[in-house]
């Protein structure tokens, strides 16, 4: 981990194995800032000596995030729109029921 650099030779080899298997996932959501890596590694950051406290481990979620998202990693989430006026489902129904009855007489 190059942000630990000596740091990490003080980590346990499991705990390094897990954060890069976490983060290799491709399914993996890093969420908008590094939510998702801070969601799914905080505590154990923290808990390992890894950083110092949550708001270090914050900056460094953010940073994984920036890292990981300049080699097309992170996705970005499809954005959603509204339409704009309501739509009914059930419009111009009532005309294609009238016109099946007609042609089965």
């Amino acid at each position: 981990m190059m942000y630990w650099g000596r740091k990490a030779d003080d980590i346990d080899e499991p705990i390094i194995d897990y954060i890069v298997n976490v983060l290799a996932d491709e399914d993996f959501d890093f969420g908008s800032e590094g939510d998702g890596v801070f969601d799914a590694l905080g505590e154990l950051l923290v808990d390992s000596g890894a950083v110092t406290d949550f708001s270090e481990c914050r900056s460094v979620c953010s940073v994984l995030c920036d890292k990981f998202g300049k080699h097309g990693l992170v996705k970005p989430k499809p954005t959603v729109r509204s339409l704009a006026a309501p739509v009914r489902m059930f419009d111009g129904m009532v005309k294609m029921l009238c016109q099946r009855r007609r042609l089965r007489r």
